[in-house]
């Protein structure tokens, strides 16, 4: 399951959008592959800090069960802006894997 928590923050200021991937029934998130999150072009009035980020760019949790990561961005006009971008991740169980990916929306709000 991947959940994805908007970000808020001051015109021209360092915002975020965070991505947490969580593995469900008994799976656990490999660390041995890469986790990576890539984001879609922003409008034209969004800047990405990075727009492709990987494994090291987050955090796993100690158990394996969850993956964080924050993307930052800054907008240079207020107004509520719509984001997109994808994950792609592996699950193991019992020493099987399979990959996964997901596709999000959001949006980032400049006050």
């Amino acid at each position: 399951m991947v959940q994805v928590y908007s970000g808020k923050a001051g015109i021209a200021e360092r915002g975020h959008v965070t991505v947490v991937v969580t593995a469900m029934q008994g799976y656990s998130l490999d660390n041995e592959h890469d986790i990576i999150v890539k984001m879609k072009s922003p409008p034209s009035d969004v800047q990405w800090g990075q727009s492709k980020l990987h494994r090291l760019d987050g955090m796993l949790s100690d158990d394996g069960k969850s993956f964080t990561m924050e993307v930052p961005y800054r907008a240079g006009r207020m107004g509520e802006f719509p984001v997109a971008g994808k994950v792609k991740f592996k699950l193991c169980r019992a020493g099987q894997c399979k990959g996964g990916r997901a596709r999000f929306k959001t949006s980032v709000h400049a006050r």
